[in-house]
């Protein structure tokens, strides 16, 4: 078989190939090839051995396609930027929270007797936002509450769950200390309160 040398926007086929692809009879594909060519969409050459059909404009065709992909391709990298961002600013903000509320809640954590709920301990604490004068009361609170007769009793069944002390402000309780002594939780005149030496973290 000799070769055929192709145009760009050209191939060979058959009616019978053809016919075959589309499941369409042979008249059939030779109606709609005539078709399109009136159309002026194709050009076509048959003799007994090959179909050979010329898309026309074919490079232009091509150019148009390939602007639609390209423009395509632009707004799916705009859209993958523009979540790639929002996700960069999300980590950020979670990252920035837990920099700024994280340490301060393990040491509420540390300093708190009853070890439950944690994950609903950090939210709370993370809404509570508390300064640096605030921290320091809670912590005070909670080293006076475990001296309370209230915390003692019943081997500190009483003892409120830590999300639930922090979202009721249980740190400006007035609990009474074991032995009958009152206590002011809030840090007032106590008689006696615990100092604290921050950089070990022990209540003395």
């Amino acid at each position: 078989m000799a070769l055929i040398e192709l145009d760009r926007g050209q191939f060979v086929t058959s009616l019978r190939k053809l016919s075959e692809r589309w499941g369409w009879s042979r008249d059939t594909v030779r109606r709609f090839l005539t078709l399109l060519q009136s159309d002026g969409m194709i050009e076509v050459f048959c003799d007994t051995t090959k179909t050979v059909v010329t898309v026309a404009n074919w490079d232009k065709l091509q150019a148009r396609e390939e602007k639609v992909r390209h423009e395509c391709d632009t707004s799916a990298t705009r859209i993958d930027t523009i979540k790639n961002n929002k996700n960069y600013k999300n980590d950020k903000k979670e990252e920035y929270e837990s920099d700024i509320w994280s340490p301060g809640f393990n040491e509420f954590w540390s300093a708190y007797p009853k070890k439950v709920g944690k994950g609903a301990a950090h939210k709370s604490w993370v809404k509570l936002k508390p300064s640096a004068d605030l921290h320091r009361k809670i912590l005070v609170a909670i080293a006076n509450a475990k001296e309370s007769e209230q915390w003692q009793r019943d081997e500190g069944r009483y003892i409120p769950n830590p999300a639930t002390w922090l979202n009721q402000s249980r740190w400006e309780d007035e609990l009474t200390k074991k032995g009958g002594n009152h206590n002011a939780i809030d840090g007032g005149d106590t008689g006696s309160v615990p100092s604290r030496k921050p950089q070990y973290g022990t209540i003395l």
